[in-house]
């Protein structure tokens, strides 16, 4: 498949936009953080989901702690 650059891309990269655009829905987190973490976590939904839920629970409880 062609990629927005031109170059091609393989089915792990579509695989893992999907699970970017899925991660930043369901769990609330940016597009950078849920990138960061399927980069580093890999494609385990289970896992993705665990970490994005502390970074979220991190970020509502350092907003209570600034009100």
């Amino acid at each position: 498949m062609i990629g927005a650059d031109g170059g091609t891309r393989d089915d792990a990269d579509l695989e893992s936009e999907t699970l970017t655009q899925r991660l930043m829905r369901e769990a609330g987190v940016s597009g950078a953080q849920a990138n960061e973490l399927v980069l580093l976590i890999g494609l385990n939904w289970a896992s993705l989901m665990r970490e994005a839920k502390e970074i979220t629970k991190a970020g509502a409880s350092h907003e209570r702690a600034r009100s």
